[in-house]
């Protein structure tokens, strides 16, 4: 059987399906203002992304033009801190740019208070806390800060954990038993040969970490156009993984280093066109070379697993849907409408069923507040928006 587990796209994530009781807090305003920083810039980044939200706050178009422009100067920024981590190694760099990073989003995060009108932000704010909750889970109302909103005393936060992470465990096992009828689905309709291919070049879903797609940045330190499996071995996540002990590692990094020296000479040199992209060839093909001399062929064959997985991304929720697997596994065209239609019909049945899920494990975690706090819950959270 193949197994891969199901994760959401990212419209799922963003779907804004938090249930609450209509009888309390519909309609009202916040009870405070969330904590400088809590949501960092995520409502900049929300009202620019999606239509309905800006709908829902009256967004205008002057407004709009505003956001962008903040947005598009944090980037400037952003990039430029990222270009000045290319001094340090990769560690150096990580522990650099988490500390410089942040300071960036403050001055934008105020600046685009200025933007809103106070009803605004009032409502951004509860949609993106919503978001923030169906995207994380309910453990993400674990936190002292929220604990301290809803005015829990030491002792409640401790039993309040105790329920999230009671439904918190029940939501994943009802996903687990989800994956592997789905999974069913799936095996009904390739042949046996595809399914062997499919794990083979698949391998078990990786789920340690966030894998970069191939075609975007290549990382924190620059655009270097590393070829897609040395590239992911620049992320220590992924050389866990791997297993990748201290020796291989530095015979990583020398491989990255000579790549990118070279590569910067050329640019210095102001190679372009053909000839940049002959040079590229060269050395990416000089890297592969090299890669088997550093990795042992269990750890390449992962490696090549996990680049297979980030090449096919933006279809993680259903990989099979990918051209680029049904490519690898010569999936016929009836194959692919086949798989389409089943999984739709799949999908739609067992939506129904995750959010009643959810809705019984979001009340079931409301229920164990007092009903004091409950009104701080529902008054802080507001009516519920919904992205199709």
């Amino acid at each position: 059987m193949i197994s891969f587990h199901k994760a959401p796209t990212i419209a799922t994530l963003m779907a804004l399906t938090v249930v609450i009781n209509p009888q309390h807090g519909v309609g009202a305003e916040p009870l405070t203002s969330l904590p400088d920083g809590f949501l960092g810039i995520r409502p900049l980044e929300a009202v620019i992304r999606y239509e309905q939200i800006r709908k829902e706050i009256k967004f205008t178009d002057i407004q709009l033009v505003e956001a962008r422009n903040l947005l598009n100067e944090y980037k400037a920024m952003r990039q430029s801190t990222i270009r000045e981590a290319r001094r340090y190694s990769n560690e150096e760099a990580n522990v650099f740019l988490n500390a410089e990073l942040p300071k960036h989003k403050t001055p934008i995060r105020v600046r685009f208070d200025e933007v809103l009108r106070p009803e605004q932000s009032a409502r951004l704010q509860q949609i993106v806390l919503q978001q923030s909750i169906r995207y994380v889970g309910v453990l993400v109302l674990q936190s002292d800060t929220f604990a301290e909103l809803l005015g829990l005393n030491d002792e409640q936060h401790v039993a309040w954990k105790v329920v999230l992470q009671r439904e918190h465990k029940r939501l994943n096992e009802a996903g687990e038993i989800r994956v592997a009828n789905r999974a069913e689905v799936i095996d009904a309709i390739l042949t046996d040969l595809q399914q062997a291919k499919f794990d083979n070049i698949y391998g078990e879903r990786y789920r340690a970490g966030s894998l970069p797609a191939p075609n975007e940045d290549k990382g924190l330190l620059g655009r270097i156009p590393w070829s897609a499996n040395v590239n992911l071995l620049r992320f220590a996540n992924v050389r866990k993984e791997l297993e990748v002990i201290e020796e291989q590692h530095k015979q990583l990094q020398e491989l990255l280093t000579t790549f990118a020296d070279n590569y910067e000479a050329a640019q210095r040199d102001d190679l372009k066109g053909l000839e940049l992209k002959n040079l590229v060839a060269l050395l990416v093909e000089r890297e592969q070379s090299q890669l088997p001399k550093i990795l042992l062929p269990h750890q390449l064959k992962r490696l090549n697993q996990l680049v297979f997985q980030a090449a096919v991304y933006r279809y993680r929720r259903d990989p099979l849907r990918s051209p680029i697997v049904a490519e690898a596994l010569a999936l016929t065209k009836r194959q692919q409408k086949e798989l389409s239609q089943k999984l739709d019909e799949y999908d739609a049945e067992s939506k129904l069923k995750r959010d009643e899920r959810w809705k019984n494990a979001l009340e079931a975690c409301i229920n164990a507040l007092l009903p004091e706090q409950q009104a701080r819950y529902y008054r802080l959270i507001g009516k519920p928006f919904e992205t199709t």
